[in-house]
C-alpha cells in the first residue's frame, strides 16, 4: 500500500524498514498509530453528504470510506504489534 513518502519524498517510508535499530523502529511505532489516526478520522465525514444528499447517498459513502480506510488500519494494527514483539525480544538479549 503506497505511504505518505509516495507524494512527499521527504516523508518516512513505512512501505519497507531497512533500518533496524531501536530508534528507527520507535519512530516506525509512531508513524503507524498517526496513519491508523489518520485512516479512522477519514471514515468520519461520510455523515456530511446527508446535508447535502439523500440518506442512499450518505450510505454509500460510509461504505466507500469504510472500503477504503479499514484495510489500512488493519495494517497498522497488525505490524505494530509485531515490532513492539520484535523490540522486547531485543531488550531481553
Amino acid at each position: 500500500m503506497p505511504d505518505s513518502s509516495f507524494f512527499n519524498k521527504n516523508k518516512y517510508a513505512k512501505k519497507r524498514i531497512t533500518d533496524f535499530s531501536d530508534e528507527n523502529l520507535y519512530r516506525f511505532l509512531i508513524e503507524s498509530r498517526k496513519a491508523e489516526l489518520v485512516h479512522i478520522l477519514s471514515v468520519l465525514p461520510f455523515w456530511v453528504w446527508i446535508i447535502i444528499s439523500r440518506v442512499e447517498v450518505m450510505l454509500l459513502m460510509l461504505l466507500y470510506a469504510l472500503i477504503a480506510n479499514i484495510p489500512c488500519i488493519i495494517i497498522q494494527r497488525y505490524n505494530r504489534p509485531r515490532i513492539k514483539e520484535y523490540l522486547n525480544r531485543r531488550k531481553e538479549l
